[in-house]
Order: structure tokens, then sequence, then C-alpha cells
């Protein structure tokens, strides 16, 4: 159930227009496939925006889980932003702030879509930092709005 809320906060698909994350357990592997309303597999179609929204909601799955059992963990996303379009930008930004309440989370981002309303954060779950580069070169790390 979180990994489909997850998906379709990214993708920005409500969860109960019929496309979910079915999870099918085997004694040797986990697959996850997006399934229609019927149960059809709709991952054969997916583009790449849909397929890395699928991949982020497993590994902010995967952290919830570890996190709620006690065990160590936290995410360091590069630049996750990549064929996301403004609205998915929009929802992977709502994502990290929600997960980020429950699990540290490091992300690498361009100025733009994510990393603005990353800024605009409400909760406060988002620490605000940014790398900048000096005129000697040198990177400083710094609070947003000092």
């Amino acid at each position: 159930a979180t990994l489909g809320r997850h998906y379709g906060r990214i993708r920005g698909v409500p969860v109960d227009e019929g496309v979910r994350v079915a999870v099918k357990a085997t004694a040797s592997k986990l697959t996850y496939q997006l399934v229609d309303g019927d149960g059809r597999d709709t991952t054969p179609v997916l583009n790449q925006a849909a397929m890395n929204a699928l991949a982020f909601a497993m590994l902010f799955a995967q952290a919830e889980e570890r996190a709620a059992r006690g065990e160590p963990s936290w995410l360091v996303l590069d630049d996750p932003g990549q064929s996301l379009d403004h609205d998915g930008l929009r929802g992977l930004a709502e994502v990290v702030e929600d997960v980020a309440t429950r699990v540290p989370v490091v992300l690498a981002t361009f100025p733009g879509t994510l990393a603005d309303t990353l800024i605009r954060a409400p909760s406060g779950a988002v620490l605000r930092h940014r790398l900048r580069r000096q005129a000697d070169g040198a990177a400083k790390l710094e609070e947003v709005g000092s």
C-alpha cells in the first residue's frame, strides 16, 4: 500500500484510479508490477518517468519499513528529478518531504522545480542547505536564507 501511495503521488495519479503496485513474493525473490484495476500488468508500457517513479517508490517504502523495524535506514538521492515532468517533480518533492519525517534523506539536485519545492516545504522536515561555489573555487555549505 505504501509503495502504491508513493508511486501515485510522484506520478500525480490518484491511487484509487485503479493503478496499483502488486508485490509477488516467492521463496527466492520479490517482484513488483504496476497493475490496472483488472489486475493486468502495465509495466511493459511504462515510460522512463513511470519506471523512475516506481524505483523511487520502492526505495522510499523499503527505507520506511526498515526504520519502522528499528533498523538503520537513510536515503541518498543524486539528481532524482531526471525524466520527471514539472508535476512529477512536485510529487517527488512531496514524497521526499513526507518520508524525511521518518527517514533521514540526503538529496542532491540542481536549481529548479524540485529544489524550489523542497526549500518551500512547510513541515520543516527537510533540511535546507545549499552547496555554493565560492570565487576561489572552494565549496561552502550554507543554510538557505542565510
